[in-house]
Protein backbone atom coordinates (compact mmCIF):
# COMPACT_ATOMS: atom_id res chain seq x y z
CA UNK A 1 0.00 0.00 0.00
CA UNK A 2 1.17 3.64 -1.21
CA UNK A 3 0.36 4.85 2.45
CA UNK A 4 2.57 2.60 4.22
CA UNK A 5 5.31 3.20 1.65
CA UNK A 6 5.39 6.83 2.49
CA UNK A 7 5.37 6.02 6.35
CA UNK A 8 8.95 5.02 5.69
CA UNK A 9 9.76 7.93 3.37
CA UNK A 10 8.66 11.02 5.05
CA UNK A 11 10.20 14.44 4.09
CA UNK A 12 8.43 16.45 6.88
CA UNK A 13 8.89 20.05 5.76
CA UNK A 14 6.96 20.96 8.39
CA UNK A 15 10.32 20.71 10.40
CA UNK A 16 11.94 23.40 8.21
CA UNK A 17 8.75 25.63 8.50
CA UNK A 18 7.31 24.57 5.39
CA UNK A 19 4.00 23.02 4.42
CA UNK A 20 3.40 21.78 0.59
CA UNK A 21 -0.21 22.32 -0.37
CA UNK A 22 -0.75 21.36 -4.03
CA UNK A 23 -4.33 20.29 -4.85
CA UNK A 24 -7.18 20.43 -7.14
CA UNK A 25 -9.73 23.17 -6.95
CA UNK A 26 -11.71 22.24 -3.66
CA UNK A 27 -13.79 23.63 -1.36
CA UNK A 28 -12.84 25.41 2.21
CA UNK A 29 -12.89 22.14 4.57
CA UNK A 30 -11.27 18.82 3.54
CA UNK A 31 -13.25 17.77 6.12
CA UNK A 32 -16.50 18.01 4.16
CA UNK A 33 -14.90 16.10 1.29
CA UNK A 34 -14.88 12.84 0.68
CA UNK A 35 -11.70 10.64 0.78
CA UNK A 36 -11.11 10.73 -3.03
CA UNK A 37 -9.51 13.84 -2.25
CA UNK A 38 -7.10 13.27 0.61
CA UNK A 39 -3.61 12.21 -1.40
CA UNK A 40 -2.09 14.26 -4.34
CA UNK A 41 1.10 13.26 -6.19
CA UNK A 42 3.37 15.89 -7.70
CA UNK A 43 7.11 16.08 -8.88
CA UNK A 44 7.94 13.27 -6.45
CA UNK A 45 5.99 14.13 -3.57
CA UNK A 46 2.79 12.99 -2.07
CA UNK A 47 0.72 15.37 -0.35
CA UNK A 48 -1.41 13.83 2.33
CA UNK A 49 -4.14 15.00 4.10
CA UNK A 50 -5.62 11.95 5.95
CA UNK A 51 -4.28 13.40 9.41
CA UNK A 52 -6.45 16.29 8.55
CA UNK A 53 -3.61 18.54 8.10
CA UNK A 54 -1.21 18.44 4.80
CA UNK A 55 2.17 16.50 5.22
CA UNK A 56 4.19 16.07 2.45
CA UNK A 57 6.17 13.00 1.77
CA UNK A 58 8.62 11.99 -0.93
CA UNK A 59 7.37 9.29 -3.14
CA UNK A 60 9.51 6.64 -5.62
CA UNK A 61 10.50 7.56 -8.77
CA UNK A 62 7.98 4.68 -10.33
CA UNK A 63 5.35 7.07 -8.95
CA UNK A 64 6.61 10.16 -11.73
CA UNK A 65 3.85 11.02 -13.76
CA UNK A 66 1.33 8.68 -12.88
CA UNK A 67 -2.84 9.62 -12.36
CA UNK A 68 -4.54 7.88 -9.58
CA UNK A 69 -7.38 6.96 -8.38
CA UNK A 70 -7.88 7.57 -4.17
CA UNK A 71 -10.91 5.64 -2.87
CA UNK A 72 -13.53 7.19 -0.42
CA UNK A 73 -11.54 5.70 2.44
CA UNK A 74 -8.27 7.79 1.37
CA UNK A 75 -6.51 4.80 -0.17
CA UNK A 76 -4.78 4.63 -3.29
CA UNK A 77 -5.93 2.29 -5.61
CA UNK A 78 -5.10 2.96 -9.42
CA UNK A 79 -2.20 3.64 -10.73
CA UNK A 80 -1.85 5.18 -14.29
CA UNK A 81 1.44 4.93 -15.88
CA UNK A 82 2.55 4.64 -20.10
CA UNK A 83 -0.67 3.57 -21.04
CA UNK A 84 -0.41 0.65 -17.62
CA UNK A 85 -3.35 0.94 -15.10
CA UNK A 86 -1.97 -0.99 -12.26
CA UNK A 87 -3.01 -1.75 -8.77
CA UNK A 88 -2.17 0.08 -5.51
CA UNK A 89 0.46 -2.47 -5.67
CA UNK A 90 1.78 -1.79 -9.24
CA UNK A 91 0.70 -5.20 -10.45
CA UNK A 92 -1.22 -4.62 -14.09
CA UNK A 93 -4.74 -4.69 -14.35
CA UNK A 94 -4.68 -6.66 -17.60
CA UNK A 95 -7.14 -5.79 -20.70
CA UNK A 96 -6.19 -6.11 -24.44
CA UNK A 97 -7.88 -2.78 -25.71
CA UNK A 98 -7.97 -0.05 -23.52
CA UNK A 99 -7.17 3.44 -23.75
CA UNK A 100 -3.54 3.79 -23.52
CA UNK A 101 -2.77 7.97 -23.96
CA UNK A 102 -4.15 9.85 -20.58
CA UNK A 103 -6.36 8.31 -18.56
CA UNK A 104 -8.75 10.06 -15.76
CA UNK A 105 -10.19 7.81 -12.66
CA UNK A 106 -13.85 9.18 -12.41
CA UNK A 107 -16.07 7.33 -10.12
CA UNK A 108 -19.49 5.77 -11.41
CA UNK A 109 -22.06 8.15 -10.22
CA UNK A 110 -24.04 6.58 -7.08
CA UNK A 111 -21.37 4.05 -7.25
CA UNK A 112 -18.09 3.99 -6.34
CA UNK A 113 -17.38 0.47 -6.32
CA UNK A 114 -17.02 1.08 -9.78
CA UNK A 115 -14.83 3.56 -11.51
CA UNK A 116 -14.95 4.91 -15.69
CA UNK A 117 -11.20 5.05 -16.55
CA UNK A 118 -11.25 7.70 -19.32
CA UNK A 119 -8.47 8.12 -22.13
CA UNK A 120 -8.47 9.55 -25.92
CA UNK A 121 -10.18 6.58 -27.79
CA UNK A 122 -13.34 6.18 -25.12
CA UNK A 123 -13.79 4.84 -21.84
CA UNK A 124 -14.74 1.31 -19.86
CA UNK A 125 -15.56 0.26 -16.20
CA UNK A 126 -13.59 -0.95 -13.42
CA UNK A 127 -14.53 -2.69 -10.29
CA UNK A 128 -12.57 -2.04 -7.77
CA UNK A 129 -12.64 -4.75 -5.36
CA UNK A 130 -12.41 -7.44 -8.17
CA UNK A 131 -9.52 -5.34 -9.66
CA UNK A 132 -10.70 -5.98 -13.08
CA UNK A 133 -12.06 -4.65 -16.48
CA UNK A 134 -15.69 -5.06 -16.34
CA UNK A 135 -16.57 -3.16 -19.60
CA UNK A 136 -15.82 -3.29 -23.03
CA UNK A 137 -14.55 0.25 -24.41
CA UNK A 138 -17.39 3.13 -25.37
CA UNK A 139 -15.75 5.13 -27.95
CA UNK A 140 -16.14 9.20 -27.41
CA UNK A 141 -14.05 12.42 -28.92
CA UNK A 142 -11.63 13.24 -26.44
CA UNK A 143 -8.56 15.14 -27.38
CA UNK A 144 -7.25 17.50 -24.51
CA UNK A 145 -5.38 16.23 -22.03
CA UNK A 146 -6.47 19.17 -19.20
CA UNK A 147 -9.95 18.41 -19.07
CA UNK A 148 -12.44 20.30 -16.35
CA UNK A 149 -14.04 18.37 -14.64
CA UNK A 150 -17.60 20.04 -12.64
CA UNK A 151 -19.97 18.58 -10.63
CA UNK A 152 -23.54 18.93 -11.86
CA UNK A 153 -25.70 20.73 -9.13
CA UNK A 154 -27.84 17.48 -8.97
CA UNK A 155 -24.95 16.46 -6.52
CA UNK A 156 -24.22 13.46 -8.26
CA UNK A 157 -23.59 13.91 -12.17
CA UNK A 158 -20.41 15.33 -13.22
CA UNK A 159 -19.67 17.87 -16.53
CA UNK A 160 -16.84 16.74 -18.43
CA UNK A 161 -15.63 19.51 -20.08
CA UNK A 162 -12.42 20.01 -22.95
CA UNK A 163 -11.48 22.44 -25.94
CA UNK A 164 -10.91 21.33 -29.63
CA UNK A 165 -9.41 24.41 -31.46
CA UNK A 166 -12.84 26.10 -31.93
CA UNK A 167 -15.39 25.17 -29.67
CA UNK A 168 -15.57 24.01 -25.92
CA UNK A 169 -17.00 20.66 -25.73
CA UNK A 170 -19.38 19.23 -23.09
CA UNK A 171 -19.80 15.62 -21.87
CA UNK A 172 -22.13 14.49 -18.89
CA UNK A 173 -21.10 11.45 -16.84
CA UNK A 174 -23.74 9.83 -14.97
CA UNK A 175 -24.23 5.91 -14.00
CA UNK A 176 -25.71 5.11 -17.30
CA UNK A 177 -22.62 6.32 -19.15
CA UNK A 178 -20.79 9.77 -20.72
CA UNK A 179 -23.00 11.24 -22.92
CA UNK A 180 -21.87 13.95 -25.49
CA UNK A 181 -24.10 17.05 -24.97
CA UNK A 182 -23.17 19.68 -27.35
CA UNK A 183 -20.27 22.01 -28.08
CA UNK A 184 -19.95 25.90 -27.50
CA UNK A 185 -17.72 28.38 -29.28
CA UNK A 186 -16.53 31.87 -26.92
CA UNK A 187 -13.29 32.65 -28.06
CA UNK A 188 -13.14 35.03 -31.55
CA UNK A 189 -9.78 32.84 -33.20
CA UNK A 190 -9.12 28.70 -33.03
CA UNK A 191 -6.27 28.65 -30.41
CA UNK A 192 -3.91 25.63 -29.89
CA UNK A 193 -5.28 23.89 -26.89
CA UNK A 194 -2.07 24.54 -25.11
CA UNK A 195 -2.48 28.01 -25.11
CA UNK A 196 -5.69 28.16 -23.88
CA UNK A 197 -6.19 28.50 -20.11
CA UNK A 198 -9.37 28.28 -18.63
CA UNK A 199 -10.55 28.72 -14.72
CA UNK A 200 -13.58 28.66 -12.80
CA UNK A 201 -14.00 30.36 -9.46
CA UNK A 202 -14.31 28.58 -6.44
CA UNK A 203 -18.40 28.52 -6.11
CA UNK A 204 -18.20 27.99 -10.20
CA UNK A 205 -20.38 31.00 -10.74
CA UNK A 206 -17.24 32.88 -13.01
CA UNK A 207 -14.56 31.77 -15.16
CA UNK A 208 -11.54 33.10 -16.65
CA UNK A 209 -10.08 32.30 -19.73
CA UNK A 210 -6.98 33.56 -21.87
CA UNK A 211 -5.55 32.87 -25.53
CA UNK A 212 -2.99 34.33 -27.29
CA UNK A 213 -4.81 35.77 -30.97
CA UNK A 214 -3.93 33.71 -34.04
CA UNK A 215 -0.99 36.58 -34.94
CA UNK A 216 0.45 35.80 -31.04
CA UNK A 217 0.60 39.79 -30.88
CA UNK A 218 -1.35 39.86 -27.67
CA UNK A 219 -3.01 37.73 -25.65
CA UNK A 220 -7.53 38.09 -24.97
CA UNK A 221 -8.65 37.79 -22.08
CA UNK A 222 -12.50 36.46 -21.37
CA UNK A 223 -14.37 37.10 -18.07
CA UNK A 224 -17.79 35.50 -17.78
CA UNK A 225 -20.29 33.49 -15.68
CA UNK A 226 -20.78 29.78 -15.85
CA UNK A 227 -23.82 27.49 -15.47
CA UNK A 228 -23.74 24.50 -13.66
CA UNK A 229 -26.99 23.02 -15.20
CA UNK A 230 -26.15 23.38 -18.84
CA UNK A 231 -22.23 23.89 -18.99
CA UNK A 232 -23.03 27.11 -20.85
CA UNK A 233 -20.14 29.87 -20.42
CA UNK A 234 -21.59 33.61 -20.92
CA UNK A 235 -18.59 35.89 -21.88
CA UNK A 236 -19.54 39.23 -19.85
CA UNK A 237 -15.93 40.99 -20.42
CA UNK A 238 -13.00 41.21 -22.85
CA UNK A 239 -10.02 42.69 -23.11
CA UNK A 240 -6.48 42.76 -24.84
CA UNK A 241 -3.44 43.94 -23.57
CA UNK A 242 -0.73 45.11 -26.28
CA UNK A 243 1.72 44.93 -23.37
CA UNK A 244 1.36 41.43 -22.39
CA UNK A 245 3.44 39.03 -24.79
CA UNK A 246 2.42 36.01 -23.05
CA UNK A 247 -0.29 34.91 -20.22
CA UNK A 248 0.84 32.00 -17.94
CA UNK A 249 -2.22 31.47 -16.01
CA UNK A 250 -5.35 32.91 -14.98
CA UNK A 251 -7.24 32.76 -11.51
CA UNK A 252 -9.78 34.01 -9.26
CA UNK A 253 -9.33 34.84 -5.58
CA UNK A 254 -11.78 32.80 -3.70
CA UNK A 255 -14.11 35.47 -2.56
CA UNK A 256 -14.51 36.54 -6.52
CA UNK A 257 -13.18 39.92 -5.64
CA UNK A 258 -10.01 39.68 -7.24
CA UNK A 259 -8.34 38.45 -10.73
CA UNK A 260 -5.25 37.01 -10.49
CA UNK A 261 -2.96 36.83 -13.79
CA UNK A 262 0.32 35.67 -14.66
CA UNK A 263 1.58 37.37 -17.54
CA UNK A 264 4.88 37.71 -19.40
CA UNK A 265 4.79 41.54 -20.10
CA UNK A 266 6.85 43.51 -22.19
CA UNK A 267 9.19 45.94 -19.77
CA UNK A 268 11.63 48.22 -21.34
CA UNK A 269 13.56 46.70 -24.14
CA UNK A 270 12.95 43.36 -22.85
CA UNK A 271 10.32 41.43 -20.60
CA UNK A 272 9.34 40.47 -17.20
CA UNK A 273 7.44 37.53 -15.81
CA UNK A 274 5.19 38.95 -13.13
CA UNK A 275 1.80 38.01 -11.42
CA UNK A 276 -0.38 40.96 -11.40
CA UNK A 277 -3.87 41.47 -9.95
CA UNK A 278 -6.94 42.88 -11.23
CA UNK A 279 -10.10 43.99 -9.38
CA UNK A 280 -13.48 42.54 -9.84
CA UNK A 281 -16.45 45.07 -8.96
CA UNK A 282 -20.15 43.92 -9.18
CA UNK A 283 -19.00 40.45 -11.08
CA UNK A 284 -16.73 42.56 -13.80
CA UNK A 285 -13.28 42.54 -13.89
CA UNK A 286 -11.37 46.27 -14.19
CA UNK A 287 -8.66 45.14 -16.75
CA UNK A 288 -7.09 48.84 -17.01
CA UNK A 289 -6.17 48.80 -13.61
CA UNK A 290 -3.56 46.32 -12.38
CA UNK A 291 -1.28 45.84 -9.40
CA UNK A 292 1.83 44.09 -9.59
CA UNK A 293 2.38 40.97 -6.33
CA UNK A 294 5.55 40.97 -5.57
CA UNK A 295 7.56 37.57 -7.27
CA UNK A 296 10.97 36.33 -7.56
CA UNK A 297 11.34 38.11 -10.93
CA UNK A 298 12.57 36.43 -13.71
CA UNK A 299 13.20 37.20 -17.60
CA UNK A 300 10.24 36.18 -19.96
CA UNK A 301 11.58 32.90 -21.35
CA UNK A 302 10.52 29.42 -22.92
CA UNK A 303 6.38 29.81 -23.17
CA UNK A 304 5.39 27.37 -19.77
CA UNK A 305 1.76 27.30 -18.35
CA UNK A 306 1.56 27.75 -14.88
CA UNK A 307 -1.75 26.49 -12.72
CA UNK A 308 -3.93 28.58 -9.71
CA UNK A 309 -5.06 26.00 -7.47
CA UNK A 310 -7.40 26.09 -4.94
CA UNK A 311 -6.33 25.14 -1.57
CA UNK A 312 -8.88 23.36 1.15
CA UNK A 313 -7.96 26.12 3.44
CA UNK A 314 -9.53 28.49 0.94
CA UNK A 315 -6.53 29.94 0.22
CA UNK A 316 -5.05 30.28 -3.72
CA UNK A 317 -1.80 28.76 -4.45
CA UNK A 318 0.16 28.96 -7.64
CA UNK A 319 1.82 26.22 -9.32
CA UNK A 320 4.66 28.66 -11.63
CA UNK A 321 6.49 27.57 -14.22
CA UNK A 322 8.94 28.35 -17.10
CA UNK A 323 12.03 29.50 -15.12
CA UNK A 324 10.86 30.04 -11.49
CA UNK A 325 9.78 26.14 -10.78
CA UNK A 326 8.11 27.02 -7.59
CA UNK A 327 4.63 26.51 -5.35
CA UNK A 328 3.65 29.53 -3.41
CA UNK A 329 0.82 30.94 -1.61
CA UNK A 330 -1.35 34.07 -2.24
CA UNK A 331 -3.03 35.60 -0.17
CA UNK A 332 -3.95 39.04 2.20
CA UNK A 333 -1.42 40.51 4.86
CA UNK A 334 -2.37 42.45 7.65
CA UNK A 335 -2.68 45.79 5.65
CA UNK A 336 -4.72 43.96 3.20
CA UNK A 337 -2.62 43.78 0.27
CA UNK A 338 -2.34 40.79 -1.74
CA UNK A 339 1.03 39.08 -1.28
CA UNK A 340 2.90 35.84 -2.55
CA UNK A 341 5.10 34.00 -0.78
CA UNK A 342 7.19 30.90 -2.04
CA UNK A 343 6.91 27.69 -0.53
CA UNK A 344 8.83 25.51 -1.92
CA UNK A 345 11.25 25.17 -5.17
CA UNK A 346 10.47 21.99 -7.07
CA UNK A 347 12.98 20.18 -8.99
CA UNK A 348 11.49 20.62 -12.06
CA UNK A 349 8.26 21.84 -13.70
CA UNK A 350 5.31 19.97 -15.27
CA UNK A 351 2.06 20.23 -15.49
CA UNK A 352 -0.32 19.36 -12.50
CA UNK A 353 -2.23 16.17 -13.15
CA UNK A 354 -4.75 16.42 -11.15
CA UNK A 355 -5.90 12.82 -9.73
CA UNK A 356 -9.46 13.26 -8.62
CA UNK A 357 -12.28 14.34 -10.88
CA UNK A 358 -15.16 14.52 -9.86
CA UNK A 359 -14.38 16.74 -6.46
CA UNK A 360 -12.76 19.64 -8.26
CA UNK A 361 -14.43 23.22 -7.88
CA UNK A 362 -16.91 23.04 -5.72
CA UNK A 363 -18.34 21.34 -2.61
CA UNK A 364 -20.55 18.31 -4.36
CA UNK A 365 -24.41 18.74 -2.67
CA UNK A 366 -23.23 14.86 -1.00
CA UNK A 367 -26.86 13.04 -0.91
CA UNK A 368 -25.84 11.23 2.29
CA UNK A 369 -26.06 14.89 3.96
CA UNK A 370 -28.81 16.59 2.25
CA UNK A 371 -31.30 13.44 1.68
CA UNK A 372 -29.67 11.02 3.45
CA UNK A 373 -32.19 7.53 3.89
CA UNK A 374 -33.34 6.29 7.26
CA UNK A 375 -34.73 3.52 8.75
CA UNK A 376 -36.45 2.44 12.12
CA UNK A 377 -38.84 0.05 13.14
CA UNK A 378 -42.52 0.71 13.71
CA UNK A 379 -42.52 -0.59 16.66
CA UNK A 380 -40.73 -2.18 19.50
CA UNK A 381 -42.34 -5.57 20.62
CA UNK A 382 -45.01 -7.66 18.45
CA UNK A 383 -46.30 -11.11 18.78
CA UNK A 384 -45.85 -13.91 16.40
CA UNK A 385 -48.72 -13.23 13.75
CA UNK A 386 -50.05 -10.59 15.06
CA UNK A 387 -52.52 -8.76 12.46
CA UNK A 388 -49.65 -5.53 12.35
CA UNK A 389 -46.58 -6.97 11.67
CA UNK A 390 -43.22 -5.83 12.54
CA UNK A 391 -42.09 -3.35 9.27
CA UNK A 392 -38.98 -1.40 8.86
CA UNK A 393 -39.78 1.73 7.93
CA UNK A 394 -37.89 3.65 4.89
CA UNK A 395 -37.40 7.09 3.76
CA UNK A 396 -34.79 8.48 1.00
CA UNK A 397 -34.80 7.35 -2.66
CA UNK A 398 -35.25 3.95 -3.42
CA UNK A 399 -33.62 1.23 -4.49
CA UNK A 400 -33.06 0.43 -0.32
CA UNK A 401 -30.03 -1.90 0.99
CA UNK A 402 -30.99 -2.80 4.44
CA UNK A 403 -28.58 -4.91 6.69
CA UNK A 404 -29.98 -6.17 10.19
CA UNK A 405 -29.35 -8.97 12.81
CA UNK A 406 -31.95 -11.35 14.12
CA UNK A 407 -30.91 -13.16 17.35
CA UNK A 408 -27.05 -11.73 16.30
CA UNK A 409 -27.60 -13.56 12.93
CA UNK A 410 -26.62 -10.86 9.93
CA UNK A 411 -29.04 -10.14 7.36
CA UNK A 412 -29.02 -8.37 4.37
CA UNK A 413 -32.14 -7.96 1.93
CA UNK A 414 -31.21 -5.73 -1.64
CA UNK A 415 -33.77 -3.77 -3.91
CA UNK A 416 -36.14 -3.03 -1.70
CA UNK A 417 -38.21 -0.33 -3.62
CA UNK A 418 -41.24 0.27 -1.30
CA UNK A 419 -41.36 2.56 1.92
CA UNK A 420 -41.43 -0.15 4.17
CA UNK A 421 -40.24 -4.06 4.57
CA UNK A 422 -42.51 -6.40 6.59
CA UNK A 423 -41.11 -9.02 8.78
CA UNK A 424 -42.14 -12.12 10.20
CA UNK A 425 -39.59 -14.69 11.69
CA UNK A 426 -39.75 -14.67 15.38
CA UNK A 427 -36.17 -13.20 17.10
CA UNK A 428 -34.83 -10.19 18.83
CA UNK A 429 -33.92 -7.42 15.41
CA UNK A 430 -31.24 -4.73 15.46
CA UNK A 431 -31.27 -2.59 12.48
CA UNK A 432 -27.06 -1.76 11.63
CA UNK A 433 -27.25 0.09 8.18
CA UNK A 434 -29.39 1.39 5.27
CA UNK A 435 -27.72 2.30 1.73
CA UNK A 436 -29.13 3.66 -1.65
CA UNK A 437 -27.54 3.78 -5.09
CA UNK A 438 -26.76 7.34 -4.36
CA UNK A 439 -25.52 6.99 -0.57
CA UNK A 440 -23.96 3.10 -1.26
CA UNK A 441 -21.75 4.32 2.68
CA UNK A 442 -24.98 4.34 4.39
CA UNK A 443 -27.33 6.78 5.89
CA UNK A 444 -29.28 6.75 9.12
CA UNK A 445 -30.51 4.77 11.62
CA UNK A 446 -33.78 5.69 13.42
CA UNK A 447 -34.50 5.54 17.16
CA UNK A 448 -36.34 2.84 16.95
CA UNK A 449 -33.70 0.46 16.26
CA UNK A 450 -34.42 -2.88 17.92
CA UNK A 451 -37.26 -4.97 18.39
CA UNK A 452 -38.72 -7.79 19.05
CA UNK A 453 -41.29 -10.39 17.34
CA UNK A 454 -42.02 -12.97 19.87
CA UNK A 455 -41.99 -16.88 19.27
CA UNK A 456 -45.63 -18.58 18.54
CA UNK A 457 -47.09 -19.96 21.73
CA UNK A 458 -46.81 -23.68 21.83
CA UNK A 459 -50.62 -25.87 21.80
CA UNK A 460 -51.36 -26.82 25.27
CA UNK A 461 -52.96 -30.08 24.60
CA UNK A 462 -55.26 -31.21 27.50
CA UNK A 463 -55.71 -34.62 27.48
CA UNK A 464 -58.76 -36.41 29.36
CA UNK A 465 -57.62 -38.98 32.18
CA UNK A 466 -59.15 -42.19 31.01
Amino acid sequence: MLRNFLESHILSLKTQGIILILCVLLSNTILAQSGSVLLWNFDGYCIDFTSGEPIVKTIGSEYDKTRWYVDTEGNLRLIFKDGIIYDDSFKEIKYDNYPIKCSFFVPVPGNSKIIYAIGYEGYFQIDLEKKEIISDVTKIVFINSFPLFVRHPNGTDIWMIHYDHSSIVKYLITAEGISYMGEQAIFDDVIYETFLQISLSKDCNYFIATAPRTSYTAPVYYYGTFDRSTATFTVTRKYSDTNVIKCMAVGISPNNELLIVVNNRQKGNGAVYQMEEYPINNGIPDFTKYTVIPTPEKNGGPYVLSDFLYGPDGKLYASLGSTLKEVGVIETDADGKTKYSTIVKLNKYQRFFPSCPGTWFSEPHDPCITNPPTAQFNNAHVCYGDQSPLSIELSGTPPFTIEYTIDEKSEKVENITDNHFNLSASGNYRLTKVSTLQCPQGGKIGAQAEAVIEKPLKKLIIKQQQ
